[in-house]
């Protein structure tokens, strides 16, 4: 039996990926956060617990110094530490290595 036209087999198919996308979950970091806080603040007694200001980042050092440098060193301690990033590299090289040869080929004709 082809899948390609109306069989029995297409029409599970059809129907699998609309199943799936009804009920997606949710995986936005900020987004699950704001709803746990909502859910505790819905959970305190007001009257019991005062109201205090909650800062995520409170600590840290904020400074634009700061920042460009965890985001700058972040793709190279991935490249240290993860073996899938390190493959991904080294097949970039190679792409761009073969890209740069066939350049130079066809510039010296």
């Amino acid at each position: 039996m082809s899948a390609t036209n109306n069989t029995p087999v297409s029409v599970p198919d059809r129907r699998i990926p609309h199943s799936m996308s009804s009920t997606p979950q949710e995986t936005y970091e900020p987004i699950l956060l704001e709803r746990k806080a909502d859910r505790i603040c819905g959970s305190m007694d007001a009257e019991k617990v005062a109201q205090r200001a909650v800062c995520t980042f409170f600590g840290q050092d904020r400074s634009w110094q700061t920042i460009m440098t965890k985001s700058l060193s972040r793709p190279f301690v991935l490249f240290v530490h993860e073996p899938i990033v390190q493959l991904l590299g080294i097949y970039m090289a190679y792409l761009y290595g073969l890209l740069y040869r066939k350049s130079s080929i066809l510039r010296q004709t």
